[in-house]
């Protein structure tokens, strides 16, 4: 490489995120962390050839060329300290082993790639390890959501739960340990990457040096996972303005409470509350059943559940659709059809969903319509997406109504899960 050749690439680390593009700024980080080796290689290449800072790069806000803005966003991981001094900047500082070129190069050998606040740093280096840690949870979720041959819409709700559980021991609660250190609050569990980074730092040539640069790294992924957490808990439980359709202000997170009660085993010491219940009646109002009832026996039906032997135990998790279909010839069960019906909607609400997201945004596609407002689309819209040919293999023969129980494939029976 010569000194006259230019990059063609710039290098960046983001400092907050859009909530709806998490699993793009995971691989984000992810992709930073994989490609450090070769980066840390390219920057002692412009050491050892006179290179040097980009000191013209502010993160004060008043930057028109930088690419990332402060406004707007749900997270920001440079939030000021009460002196009002910059993170980023405050980063820099102690992280002393963080190795900036030639100060007084010229304008033509003065690249960001060496600038201590964006640059490659050891700091930097930390904050994409954490945020990959915490994100790849995020992402853990998103894809056991996603990618199953059976229903899993009754799991959803205990897998918010262990996605909020883990980020807290691993980013949030407790201390990070300090090698010759002892704290009474215990110790954060963290995940490899961010573990690596750590134990690399404090290895580092004067390990005591970098405690407080770990130090600073830790509370701002800590920052980052709390506030990650409340925004994701922020619009999960959102109910909304109160309106006819919705008088209970009903949010995604009690309607996942509710179609967990398919599960005759799941939170056996957790009474439902009253908005799991509301859920509950919105679902029956849905299908037509009678509430009163279905509610009567999902309750006898937990009770029933707490008697089921280990292995009916287990089987309700990797795969509660087989189950179900052998409780229904159990004896003591057989009079619970209204429990059963309710089961039935629990497996294909989540499903219907989809379905009906997909047909709009393919009916937007076909138009060519800029408004992609899914509430701007009429009965006879819906009607117009549901007849066309592209539509044929999802919901069948286009004339016949739909079918009131669903229909599974062979694998929905064999798939276990092991999660």
């Amino acid at each position: 490489m010569g000194d006259d050749e230019t990059l063609p690439f710039r290098l960046f680390l983001p400092n907050m995120y859009c909530v709806t593009r998490w699993t793009g700024l995971l691989r984000c980080a992810k992709n930073l962390v994989l490609a450090m080796l070769p980066f840390r290689e390219l920057k002692k290449y412009y050491l050892d050839h006179g290179y040097g800072p980009d000191s013209d790069h502010r993160r004060d806000g008043d930057d028109s060329d930088s690419d990332v803005s402060d406004t707007g966003s749900d997270i920001a991981l440079s939030d000021s300290d009460e002196d009002g001094d910059d993170e980023y900047g405050t980063l820099a500082e102690v992280d002393y082993h963080n190795e900036v070129g030639d100060e007084r190069a010229p304008a033509s050998k003065r690249i960001q790639l060496l600038c201590p606040i964006v640059g490659i740093t050891n700091a930097n280096e930390g904050i994409s390890a954490g945020m990959c840690g915490v994100l790849h949870l995020w992402d853990q979720f998103a894809t056991r959501a996603q990618t199953v041959n059976q229903p899993v819409s009754h799991r959803m709700a205990g897998e918010v739960r262990l996605m909020t559980q883990e980020i807290r021991i691993q980013f949030i609660c407790g201390t990070g340990e300090i090698p010759g250190e002892i704290s009474g609050a215990g110790y954060r569990d963290f995940p490899l990457e961010y573990k690596a980074w750590r134990d690399a730092t404090l290895d580092g040539n004067n390990p005591q040096k970098n405690v407080e640069l770990v130090r600073r790294i830790d509370s701002v992924i800590e920052r980052f996972a709390d506030a990650f957490l409340e925004s994701f808990h922020g619009r999960l439980r959102d109910g909304g303005t109160h309106s006819p359709s919705n008088p209970h202000k009903l949010s995604l997170w009690d309607l996942l409470q509710a179609l967990e009660l398919a599960d005759p085993t799941s939170q056996p010491n957790v009474l439902p509350s009253p908005k799991t219940w509301a859920a509950v009646e919105m679902l029956c109002d849905r299908f037509e059943l009678d509430f009163g009832l279905v509610r009567r026996q999902i309750q006898s039906a937990r009770t029933l559940g707490a008697e089921l032997n280990e292995d009916d135990k287990a089987l309700a998790k990797s795969n509660l659709l087989c189950l179900v279909k052998d409780l229904e010839t159990r004896r003591r069960w057989t009079a619970f059809s209204a429990y059963f019906d309710f089961v039935r909607v629990c497996f294909t609400t989540l499903v219907t969903s989809v379905i009906v997201e997909a047909l709009f945004s393919q009916y937007d596609a076909m138009k060519g319509k800029g408004n992609k407002s899914r509430s701007s689309l009429t009965d006879e819209h819906t009607l117009e997406a549901l007849l066309t040919r592209e539509a044929e293999d999802v919901v069948g023969d286009v004339m016949c109504r739909f079918e009131g129980a669903p229909r599974l494939g062979f694998a929905a029976m064999e798939q276990r899960l092991e999660w």
